[in-house]
């Protein structure tokens, strides 16, 4: 019979070889990152394993605050309380106190792990409450051709010669790839390529996209922190392979 002194014991190797293999807590740029679902799949994936590894910081990132007032002093309290140290300090002089002999010490790792969850936990809380009081956005719903299909010369950075589709930073997008093939995939993916960057860099990436019965492949993306330029949909069909299917070129534009 497995004790709980033993699982508790195994529990806490396992915690301490995931550090050590792992490395440091992520940092509140991640994990703020990883909260607006900024960060690439492979990135998510590793913070998301890193706070597995660090159950302090997580479990302050996750608990709820107490729904109750309990152990939470009123305003009454708190101003009667002051009230009777402002008298003793008035009828008592304060005695000199000795001297005391100051020692450095480091905190223990688990109080900068605990202190550090407060404060990511505080910065995604405001994040929330920030989206929470934006007004709606509005949602548009487009359909995507691929470059191919629609024909036209290719530059040198890839991108055809023919006009790409247009949208907007003031709306949000149901975005409707299509493509029609033959084969049918286990899964299927979709990156969202900036060619504004020297060289493109992978921004934004959706798994478990959905084929439809009109060969459409909808994924819905918030386009408020992108930057004018083109950008390159990428389809992929995964079964053991990343096959690219269909690319789609966007023009982003502000209003």
């Amino acid at each position: 019979m497995i004790t709980k002194e033993t699982r508790e014991a195994a529990y806490r190797r396992l915690i301490a070889d995931g550090r050590q293999k792992l490395g440091p807590a992520p940092t509140f740029e991640e994990v703020d990152a990883l909260s607006r679902g900024e960060l690439p799949e492979a990135e998510a994936n590793r913070v998301r394993e890193l706070l597995a590894h660090y159950p302090d910081l997580l479990r302050v990132m996750t608990e709820p605050f107490p729904p109750s007032g309990e152990g939470v002093l009123t305003d009454d309290q708190i101003t009667s309380d002051l009230a009777k140290i402002r008298e003793r300090i008035r009828r008592e002089p304060a005695p000199t106190p000795p001297p005391v002999a100051i020692h450095k010490r480091r905190l223990p790792a688990s109080t900068w792990q605990i202190a550090a969850g407060v404060v990511i936990a505080l910065a995604i809380g405001g994040v929330a409450i920030r989206r929470m009081t934006h007004e709606p956005r509005p949602v548009a719903t487009m359909v995507l051709y691929s470059d191919g299909s629609r024909g036209g010369p290719i530059d040198p950075r890839g991108v055809p010669q023919s006009a790409p589709a247009h949208i907007s930073t003031s709306t949000d997008y149901t975005l409707e790839p299509a493509f029609s093939g033959r084969r049918h995939y286990r899964d299927y993916r979709v990156d969202l390529v900036d060619l504004n960057s020297d060289p493109p860099r992978r921004i934004w990436s959706q798994d478990d996209v959905q084929r439809q019965p009109d060969d459409t492949y909808p994924v819905t993306l918030e386009t408020d922190d992108l930057k004018p330029g083109l950008y390159r949909l990428v389809l992929y069909g995964a079964d053991g392979t990343d096959d690219v299917l269909a690319q789609y070129t966007l023009r982003v534009s502000t209003p």
